[in-house]
């Protein structure tokens, strides 16, 4: 993105974009990563429990797993560039709702966020 106002402006607006993203994500159970994998926040957060518990099963789900350009860098991280990303099956959101469902009625072990801004 290329915006008015010299490199100064736009570091503060990435800023301010990254910011808002991270107050998003923050108060997420999941997330999808760009290259198709399921994430979760902080360690004791009720997503990351109930993506622990399903990645028990998550295989079962999983079609085609993600594929990566190990030639090709990212420029944010230096990662491999992802070019096909993870494709699930159908049952997998059905999977999660129902974790969700059996947490919420038997409870979530003590001792954890329901999201990781203590919200």
């Amino acid at each position: 993105i290329i915006l008015g106002g010299g490199v100064s402006a736009n570091k503060e607006l990435r800023k301010q974009f990254q910011n808002k993203i991270n107050k998003e994500i923050k108060n997420t159970l999941f997330f999808v990563l760009q290259d198709g994998l399921i994430g979760a926040t902080e360690n004791k957060t009720a997503g990351r429990i109930i993506l622990e518990d399903v990645t028990k099963k998550i295989n079962q789900y999983l079609f085609r797993e993600p594929k990566y350009n190990k030639e090709v860098l990212s420029l944010s991280d230096l990662s491999p560039v992802n070019t096909s990303p993870a494709l699930y099956k159908s049952g997998l959101v059905d999977l999660l709702v129902k974790k969700i469902e059996d947490y919420v009625l038997i409870g979530f072990p003590e001792q954890i966020e329901l999201f990781s801004g203590g919200v």
